[in-house]
């Protein structure tokens, strides 16, 4: 039955509703037939999830209520959990954030470490999705609240910047900046985590238009990042303000700061970065020869041993590819794509393959190579890499989707699909 789910959300992102609800009632059907109850709870989400993509809210959340009473009956420790952390984003995606809230404050959060570690990392999972929800929701000061009572520091201030960013595409801007600057890592605090959240700030002030202010809080993260002594904090950190100083339409401040940077790894992002903001701009010119130097800095990651940067190099490939596509240089965007796929099969942890095979998919898309994309899509989901990647390659490539969704309903119904 997920699988059959996950088509219905592929149908729901194709715009094709009718057909999408019609999927997930058959696998509903199916769910409700699953005699152990942990599997069945599993599948009643998934179809729950669905229905909300197909807009079908009321009935989404019905389906992920049902879905809590089977999980409350769940007795193995962590699969509960699990299951209710599920219940708990889509009933927030469906709008129903009292009782989305009400089941993640129920959840317990354990100070204690070995195996229970992956029991509060959900429950500070599912604080986290109902805090961003309320947030794009406009309930600001109840989503920080909520994001604030998460115990484990790493989910703590990923929750708070994303309710920052939250505010600040609202136009709540001097409170956005003021939370952001109020973000600190309680066991690290020389980290790039305030001014991560400083310069969403200034991204979602610039998508807005308000290109002084978002330079203006942008330097105030520059100046933070610069104090920061351990590189590779410093570094994630410029990388960040360099996207946000580029789409401030600061770009030699940007370029100047991301050439500041000693990592590989993040200077190739950052430049795409500085690429992507320039080529939006319609400085195609300069974003293409942005995006050539961010790919030679890609390729010069050689260590395949290093999982992490085999991801950022496709990443930083992929975002390269697609200024190049959106520069009019649709060949040679398409090769580095392609190229970048090599790379990514040599991505051993499947859910970073998930990701760089999303961006690629993406790139693909940018340079008018649609089957490609939709190859690449088709191949992220018959391996089952759904909660990974199926929602960035949703948005990434729209117009695969009805012939991807055609495609997965024939490997559904031959029973090929994971």
């Amino acid at each position: 039955p997920g699988a059959v789910a996950q088509v219905a959300k592929v149908l729901a992102m194709a715009g094709q509703h009718s057909r999408a609800a019609a999927v997930a009632a058959r696998a509903e059907t199916v769910a409700l037939s699953i005699i152990d109850p942990f599997y069945q709870a599993t599948a009643l989400v998934e179809v729950a999830g669905a229905l909300v993509l197909s807009g079908r809210h009321q009935q989404a959340a019905a389906i992920a209520s049902a879905a809590q009473t089977v999980a409350r009956s769940v007795t193995r420790e962590g699969r509960q959990e699990r299951v209710l952390a599920e219940v708990v984003e889509v009933l927030a995606q469906a709008g129903q954030y009292q009782e989305a809230e009400a089941l993640a404050r129920s959840m317990r959060q354990r100070t204690d470490h070995g195996r229970t570690i992956g029991l509060h990392i959900r429950s500070a999972s599912a604080r986290a999705k109902v805090a961003e929800a309320l947030a794009q929701a406009g309930q600001y000061q109840r989503a920080e609240d909520l994001a604030r009572s998460i115990i484990l520091p790493d989910q703590q201030v990923s929750a708070l910047a994303k309710v920052a960013e939250a505010l600040a595409q609202g136009g709540q801007y001097r409170q956005a900046e003021d939370l952001a600057r109020s973000i600190t890592h309680p066991l690290h605090q020389e980290t790039s985590d305030q001014v991560t959240a400083q310069a969403k700030v200034a991204r979602a002030l610039a998508l807005a238009g308000q290109h002084e202010q978002a330079a203006a809080i942008a330097a105030r993260a520059e100046t933070v990042a610069r104090s920061i002594t351990k590189p590779f904090y410093q570094a994630l950190a410029l990388a960040e303000v360099a996207g946000a100083l580029a789409l401030a339409r600061q770009y030699q401040q940007a370029e100047d700061l991301a050439g500041l940077i000693t990592d590989p790894l993040h200077q190739a992002l950052a430049l795409a970065e500085v690429a992507g903001a320039l080529a939006l701009d319609g400085r195609h010119q300069q974003a293409a020869a942005i995006a050539t130097q961010a790919e030679a800095m890609a390729r010069s990651i050689t260590d395949p041993s290093r999982q992490e940067a085999l991801s950022y190099q496709v990443t930083a490939l992929a975002k390269a590819a697609r200024v190049l596509a959106w520069a009019g240089r649709h060949q040679q965007a398409a090769a580095i794509a392609t190229q970048a796929q090599t790379t990514a099969r040599s991505i051993t942890d499947p859910g970073r393959q998930a990701s760089a095979l999303a961006e690629i998919a993406g790139a693909l898309e940018e340079a008018g190579e649609g089957r490609s994309a939709a190859r690449v899509t088709a191949v992220l989901c018959t391996i089952g890499r759904w909660s990974a990647a199926m929602a960035p390659v949703l948005m990434l490539v729209p117009s695969a989707l009805p012939a991807l969704a055609d495609m997965l309903e024939e490997q559904q119904s031959a029973g090929t699909v994971s």
